[in-house]
């Protein structure tokens, strides 16, 4: 078998006359090309043979030369492992056969129902698309419209932005001002060419501006903001404002900020007059309503007193 591929051979010759001087010549068929001359030696020896048949041939000489050149042959047969008979490499082809066909057959029966599903696609997506067709004439009429309306309205908001009674603007995320409206000029005190391009946070009063940065980062994550505080104008004017932040965005990114403020600073004043005269007047009630009651003391003492009076003058009269 394939296990016993070590072979050794032992061989003598018959003539014993002088058997120092004997020679010997080996040749295993199928494996040596040519006769391997051992000369006295009289064995041979081989291992790691292939599976396959082969015939071992042996001659000798004697101590005169003289060689026997029919020789004895012998007969061997390595017998393969079972993956390398013929017999398992058919029955291996043939299993490697059916595995391709049946994946070829699974493969082809996917795209068959595939091809089904797919035409049952685009069916229904063909008639989703005439739908839509007939929706998208419709609306390439409303947007021509609304187009024709917004050139007429443009003209109108680009009025409503300049001469609006609130200042309006926009920034880039780094707080760059990147419009304003005439309003948002004159509380500045600064031209359009000199705002354009400015810092916003540098028009905030310095003690407002840690929380103008902190409103200014929640809108650029998303969310609108309301605040109230203080600016300052070129010629060193306060003015409180009060501010509505809103995240500016483009195809659903933020881009920017869009700014809305009021001036408030009149307000704020008639706020806190109408809070000191509160107070005045609490402090004016509270005053009126200790000195009511100094003089209901008095009077109840003065009123004491005269019972007093009476009482004595009642004791003393002649009975």
């Amino acid at each position: 078998s394939y296990k016993s591929n070590y072979f050794t051979f032992e061989f003598s010759l018959l003539d014993f006359t002088d058997a120092q001087k004997n020679q010997y010549a080996y040749k295993l068929e199928n494996l040596d090309k040519d006769w391997i001359y051992s000369r006295n030696r009289h064995y041979a020896s081989y291992s790691n043979l292939a599976p396959g048949k082969y015939i071992l041939k042996i001659k000798g000489a004697n101590h005169e030369g003289i060689w026997n050149t029919k020789g004895i042959s012998i007969n061997l047969t390595i017998t393969p492992p079972f993956w390398k008979t013929w017999w398992f490499r058919i029955l291996l082809t043939l299993l490697l056969l059916g595995i391709i066909l049946s994946i070829f057959w699974i493969r082809l029966s996917n795209i068959q129902a595939q091809k089904r599903k797919l035409e049952s696609l685009v069916f229904k997506r063909t008639s989703e698309i005439n739908k839509i067709n007939d929706h998208l004439a419709q609306e390439v009429k409303v947007r021509r419209d609304t187009e024709l309306n917004l050139r007429k309205s443009e003209e109108k908001f680009r009025d409503l932005f300049e001469n609006a009674n609130d200042i309006i603007w926009t920034s880039d995320l780094n707080g760059k001002l990147l419009s304003v409206n005439h309003l948002f000029e004159i509380l500045s005190g600064y031209s359009n060419a000199e705002l354009i391009g400015k810092q916003s946070i540098e028009l905030i009063a310095p003690e407002y501006r840690i929380r103008t940065i902190k409103n200014y980062k929640k809108t650029i994550n998303g969310k609108p903001v309301e605040y109230e505080t203080e600016t300052i104008s070129r010629n060193n004017e306060r003015k409180t404002l009060w501010l509505k932040l809103r995240p500016l965005k483009e195809n659903s990114k933020v881009v920017g900020v869009h700014g809305i403020g009021r001036d408030i600073t009149d307000l704020k004043k008639a706020e806190k007059e109408l809070k000191d005269a509160e107070e005045l007047k609490r402090e004016s009630l509270k005053q009126l309503l200790s000195e009511e009651n100094n003089v209901s003391k008095a009077s109840s003492s003065l009123q004491s007193f005269l019972k007093y009076i009476v009482t004595c003058l009642l004791y003393t009269s002649p009975s």
